[in-house]
């Protein structure tokens, strides 16, 4: 039997009295349902934002998928009163909960990809809510039947509208929650000196763009890893998701600035003697002094230091703008000194194709087969011959750098690029594998050599990308080669 994390139940009596009858109705319902293999309940769970009253999973006979219920119960007494729903609020809630869903979670109900269960997000109200909805008929739904089945009472079933408005603020919330999780996933990683691995969902989905935008990464090592540190033009970013990541980083790793007593007392003494500097203020950020409320707080165990100084520290005032330029300082002072692990196939700098000879040539030899198919299934628009990656390319090549899930829904256009461009990308890419290191154009060269010959005659592209590995002699790419294929940024 699960055991779930309470919250506090701050609903009146009268809320309490409808989750308890909901949730008795939604059991008695399961318990005699002949096609409920197995089910879990639980209420008032913690960490479920504005879902966690109730919580449902059950296995259905016949179905190959669980079906899951995250259910918010909103009671009025006065049925012509309108509830007040804040859509953000609910989405947020939705991205914490799909976070909490992973394959390596132990709990059965949280466990799995979350695409493998169907899952319902249900405001339940015996009143109007202000947002847009429409009435629904989900009649031949066989999930929706099951669903309504156990917590159905009425006729009235809606659907919240979907409104262009509604786009731009979704994404923008589900940014912002990525770069929170995503500073503190690599915080992890710092202040534990753990390798950045591929194989966190964010940092997979990210870690191209974060080589582009927020570090640097070097050549790959001896040791088969390559060093980040992070860029100037990061530590000084305008940019409003890019902010919001360097200082949610911050937030995790200014606790490694703790400095010992003696130079706490020196540092606080330089500050209060010229209160407007902010480089002496950014000294003492994370290391003792907060804001909060408008008025700076001094944080300190060492009582010695917190009876001397903490009235002082209070009575200095200091505007919020001030001590958000400090913060800035404090934050790209501690994020400079950062050097760190990341694997090579970080930020897909290079092909980097890791195992043994016959494990590089199987998937070299898949790989080139796969590249040979993607470029046969052109389609013209614009006069430009389209590629289309996304979900139906085969899942083994986008992971074979080590992850490239960040092309899916891009496009590569063949034929738009400048020869000269096209010249830059191919003589200064470079493609890594055992053993061999060769430039972009030399695989290039591998399989458009035979671009006069059918797509279907992949035996002769293999042998020939196979031979091309196994020679050191530079054979160039020609201009006319060059204009059938256009390589778009450094994603691919």
């Amino acid at each position: 039997m699960a055991t779930y994390k309470k919250r506090p139940d701050f609903s009146g009596i009268r809320g309490q009295l409808y989750e308890a009858k909901l949730i008795s109705l939604l059991y008695l319902r399961a318990v005699h349902d002949d096609d409920i293999e197995q089910f879990q309940i639980g209420a008032n769970v913690a960490d479920m934002g504005q879902f966690g009253d109730i919580i449902f999973k059950a296995t259905v006979k016949g179905s190959d998928k669980p079906v899951g219920m995250f259910i918010q119960a909103r009671h009025r007494k006065n049925l012509r009163s309108v509830i007040k729903s804040d859509l953000s609020a609910y989405f947020k809630s939705y991205l914490e909960i799909r976070r909490t869903i992973n394959p390596d979670n132990l709990d059965w109900f949280f466990r799995g990809r979350f695409e493998d269960t169907e899952y319902l997000f249900v405001l339940y109200t015996n009143a109007k809510i202000n947002l847009k909805t429409t009435s629904k008929n989900f009649v031949g739904n066989e999930f929706f039947a099951k669903t309504n089945y156990l917590i159905g009472t009425g006729h009235s079933v809606s659907q919240l509208d979907n409104q262009e408005e509604h786009i731009e603020l979704l994404c923008g919330i589900t940014m912002k929650e990525d770069m929170l999780h995503l500073a503190k996933r690599i915080a992890k990683c710092l202040k534990r000196n753990f390798v950045m691995l591929l194989d966190d969902e964010l940092v997979l989905r990210y870690h191209v763009i974060l080589a582009q935008r927020v570090v640097d990464v070097s050549d790959i090592q001896a040791d088969g890893y390559r060093i980040a540190s992070f860029r100037h033009d990061f530590l000084e970013t305008n940019d409003e998701y890019l902010t919001i990541f360097k200082y949610a980083l911050f937030e995790e790793l200014r606790i490694i600035r703790k400095i010992d007593p003696t130079k706490l007392e020196q540092a606080l003494s330089e500050f209060l003697n010229e209160p407007t500097d902010i480089v002496k203020l950014s000294k003492l950020i994370g290391s003792g002094i907060t804001y909060h409320n408008g008025q700076l707080q001094l944080e300190t165990t060492n009582k010695q230091i917190a009876e001397k100084y903490e009235l002082s520290v209070k009575q200095t005032l200091i505007s919020r703008l001030t001590f958000e330029k400090a913060v800035d300082l404090a934050a790209k002072e501690i994020l400079s000194n950062f050097h760190f692990k990341v694997p090579a196939a970080f930020g897909n700098k290079d092909l980097t194709i890791g195992g043994n000879d016959a494990n590089v040539e199987r998937k070299l030899i898949y790989l080139v087969t796969k590249i040979c198919e993607l470029f046969k299934d052109y389609k013209i628009i614009n006069k430009e011959r389209v590629v289309t990656i996304d979900d139906s390319l085969d899942e083994r090549i986008l992971r074979l750098n080590g992850g490239s899930k960040v092309l899916r829904d891009k496009k590569l256009a063949l034929s738009d690029l400048s020869e000269e461009s096209q010249t830059r990308i191919v003589q200064t890419a470079t493609v890594k594998i055992p053993g061999v290191e060769m430039k972009l154009e030399r695989f290039l060269k591998g399989w458009l050599e035979p671009r006069s010959r059918s797509c279907e005659e992949t035996e002769e592209v293999k042998t020939d990308w196979i031979d091309l590995t196994k020679r050191r002699k530079n054979m160039p790419v020609t201009s006319d080669r060059l204009e059938d294929l256009n390589i778009l940024g450094a994603d691919f």
